[in-house]
């Protein structure tokens, strides 16, 4: 007859192993929409207070109150990008007309290669050996340019089914997206509750650990946001300082673009400054490479990790790590989860300490 205590013990290891393979299995199927999932809970916990707001001001259920709190969120979100969408339109037709006037008045200007050496703050002996030996005309590389914008709208159109795909891929984790703030808002309390009872620890640990949790989604919010604002201000002065027009609406641009893993801001400032070269203006490209490298790049190195590091009380540069670190091991999603994991980490390492302490003082 098996021995009592062993059956239990199967029963138990069964039961653990079980639930391990089957949670496991469960977010294997969410892993394509964690990030998105998780973009929802930051959003809620910075708009959730306005609930709260909702159903003690004005005794409202906690349906009611969640369904307006979504609604005047996506109402002032929808005025406020399609006020944003109407200002980039008119300063992108106004920029267009600007990056136009710019290549006709370099090819009139320069309508040879040695117009345009000749401006080149080289000697002239080295301008004219360059000359002597060089094979290519400024209307072969004009040629060339036309042909390469050519092969990238033939691409284009070759892709459009890829395109339409991708669209269709953002479409749906917008509309999960949409989905998941609306049902965090009404139902995230009590999901909360159900995670607290399923944690093993005391309720002091448990506090702990979800108290950290919501100051990190608050800190994620402020610091990727405000990373992004002080990116695009810094954009927009440096093209304002290099004599570029349209300097606000590149800062906006600049400012979407922030969040982007490896590049960044730079996919605007690095062309200008290249234009800024090509059309004779070298001071003001070397001003604008050196500001773009230096200043905007340093914002986003030191803005990011000390708004996210200030509020959650993390130490700026373990945030720095983990976002680099995230970013090559993951992609965009390490952007998004390490803070996250460095959380828990330090968390759990704060709770082995207070359990331990009495064998650690020892050692």
């Amino acid at each position: 007859m098996p021995n009592k205590n062993i059956i239990e013990g199967i029963q138990k290891y069964f039961l653990l192993t079980l639930l391990i393979f089957l949670i496991l299995t469960f977010f294997r199927f969410l892993s394509p929409f964690l990030a998105t999932l998780f973009i929802a809970g930051v959003i809620v916990t910075a708009i959730f207070p306005l609930k709260k707001i909702l159903e003690k001001k004005f005794k409202l259920s906690s349906k009611l109150s969640s369904a307006l709190t979504f609604i005047t969120v996506f109402i002032l979100s929808f005025v406020v990008i399609t006020f944003f969408f109407f200002f980039v339109v008119g300063q992108a037709s106004d920029a267009y007309l600007v990056i136009n006037e710019k290549i006709d008045e370099f090819i009139v200007t320069q309508d040879s290669s040695e117009n345009f050496l000749e401006n080149l703050p080289f000697p002239q002996e080295w301008i004219d050996s360059f000359l002597a030996h060089n094979p290519i005309s400024l209307e072969s590389v004009v040629s060339s340019a036309g042909e390469f914008v050519g092969t990238i709208s033939r691409f284009l159109i070759d892709q459009t089914a890829s395109i339409l795909k991708q669209l269709s891929i953002f479409a749906l984790h917008l509309l999960v997206f949409l989905f998941a703030v609306f049902y965090f808002l009404r139902d995230g309390e009590k999901a909360l509750k159900y995670i607290r009872s399923l944690i093993p620890l005391s309720k002091k640990y448990k506090s702990e650990l979800l108290s950290k949790a919501h100051n990190l989604m608050l800190s994620i919010m402020v610091g990727t946001f405000g990373a992004a604002v002080a990116q695009g201000s810094f954009v927009a002065i440096g093209f304002a300082l290099a004599g570029i027009s349209n300097a606000a609406f590149w800062g906006l641009l600049s400012s979407l673009f922030s969040p982007i893993p490896y590049l960044g801001t730079s996919i605007i400032w690095f062309p200008a400054m290249l234009s800024l070269y090509v059309s004779g203006h070298y001071v003001a490209g070397t001003f604008l490479l050196i500001w773009g490298a230096l200043i905007v790049g340093f914002v986003d190195n030191l803005i990011k990790p000390y708004l996210i590091g200030s509020t959650a009380m993390l130490h700026p540069f373990l945030v720095l790590l983990v976002l680099l670190g995230g970013v090559f091991s993951f992609g965009f999603q390490g952007l998004i989860f390490g803070p996250f994991i460095l959380t828990l980490t330090l968390s759990f390492l704060h709770i082995y300490q207070l359990e331990y302490a009495d064998v650690l003082k020892k050692n």
